[in-house]
């Protein structure tokens, strides 16, 4: 049976002071620029142009010609180059933009359009080759670059919505190990509960931030959902530890990892669904 007094009462002013922060850092100014090889495939510049356009008033892409680009301070956060051949002057520019220290990608349709990636040593910070088939192909790619390449993977996300199932994917699988472990190594019965609860509250914070929502009452019943869901799932564990004893640990992490991943998924089809009707009402 599930008991009030272990709802993790001591850690809400924590959660609800890192869903500040979290709110605060998918406002952060994001800058974009694309290069473009006036060679490349048609279909690939309309598709990198299509995906960044930015949802939020801090995101800003600048998009010029590859022939006479210049790679100017400040350096934007990410660089993208699209290539069609002229591998010279893509090599020139995506070091241009390496030595200011922006992270480049490079798209082509094929690494024949695209300077070798041994031939091209890096600045301050790292050039990669990313190969498009296809369009979806191409987001899925350049949404998992950029959750990896930048410290702004928050805002961009919440800048474009192609970076979404990336960034989730990311928290969702983070949290879920950090409640695995949570659950292992609890050595005080019930000593888990807030930690792994609060994670899980903290999980739903940066999701809704993914999405671009503020820290509101809508978002204070997601935390409540997410408390409720937490203490349902501590509770499965109690009754199932009476059974397999020597094998608590395991169990408690497998329910740490599962339920947080049930607990995320939910919450990004939540967000998903909104956003799908927000659009279709527009």
């Amino acid at each position: 049976m599930i008991n009030l007094k272990d709802i993790p009462i001591k850690e809400l002013k924590n959660v609800l002071d890192y869903g500040k922060s979290s709110s605060e850092a998918r406002k952060e100014p994001v800058a974009v620029d694309i290069v473009v090889d006036a060679n490349a495939p048609a279909q690939l510049i309309d598709a990198v142009k299509r995906a960044l356009v930015p949802e939020q008033p801090e995101g800003r892409v600048s998009v010029q010609a590859l022939e006479g680009s210049q790679a100017t301070a400040p350096a934007p956060d990410v660089a993208l180059v699209i290539a069609g051949g002229k591998v010279s002057e893509v090599a020139r520019i995506a070091k241009a933009y390496s030595t200011l220290g922006a992270p480049v990608a490079i798209l082509a349709e094929s690494s024949v359009d695209a300077p070798p990636m041994g031939a091209l040593s890096s600045g301050s910070a790292p050039i990669s080759l990313i190969i498009v088939t296809d369009e979806e192909n191409l987001l899925d790619k350049l949404g998992h670059w950029i959750v990896d390449s930048s410290s702004k993977d928050l805002a961009f996300a919440a800048n474009f919505p192609f970076v979404r199932p990336a960034k989730v994917d990311a928290l969702i699988g983070a949290c879920a190990v950090e409640n695995a472990a949570v659950g292992a190594v609890g050595l005080i019965p019930g000593a888990d509960m807030p930690i792994m609860t609060a994670n899980q509250a903290k999980l739903a914070l940066d999701i809704a931030a993914v999405y671009g929502h503020d820290l509101d009452k809508a978002r204070i019943a997601d935390l409540a959902g997410v408390v409720g869901a937490g203490l349902g799932y501590r509770a499965v564990a109690r009754q199932a530890l009476s059974f397999v004893p020597v094998f608590g640990w395991a169990l408690k992490a497998g329910m740490g990892y599962a339920g947080t991943k049930v607990t995320g998924e939910a919450l990004r089809k939540r967000f998903e669904l909104e956003d799908s009707l927000t659009s279709g009402g527009a």
